[in-house]
């Protein structure tokens, strides 16, 4: 199994500031996420890295927030966040990775992803960040 029972529950980390209004506001941000997410890429059976990516940004801007991190997920391997070298994008979904997220593994088997989303608010120098399995 890739993964054990944990990865099936959303997994949510959210740095707040020490002012309450201002993490309550980033905190309601993140309603509905891992909804929306699994959503979008169930229903988009071609999505590349690239669309998923640019989900994540529209879904920063649909909540007032600015997109923070540079990918928005990233595949799941025998080993976690494993390295192939000289390779900076295909194993994470990022806005220079045109690959198919369903595309099989080198060994024919279906891969997984997690989605990662990090919103941020300059302005009140706060920001979130959500994590999700997107595959199962």
């Amino acid at each position: 199994m890739i993964c054990s029972s944990l990865c099936r529950v959303p997994f949510i980390a959210v740095l707040l500031s020490w002012v309450w209004e201002n993490s309550h506001s980033t905190w309601s941000s993140f309603r509905g996420l891992g909804q929306n997410g699994k959503r979008y890429f169930h229903e988009h059976p071609h999505i590349t890295c690239a669309e998923l990516y640019e989900y994540a940004c529209q879904l920063a801007r649909e909540r007032g927030r600015e997109y923070g991190g540079p990918i928005a997920g990233h595949l799941i391997g025998v080993f976690p966040h494993e390295k192939i070298s000289g390779d900076k994008v295909t194993l994470y979904v990022h806005p220079d990775n045109p690959n198919r997220m369903r595309t099989l593994d080198a060994n024919g088997r279906k891969r997984h992803w997690i989605l990662e989303i990090h919103f941020v608010d300059r302005a009140r120098e706060i920001g979130g960040f959500y994590e999700e399995l997107l595959t199962i």
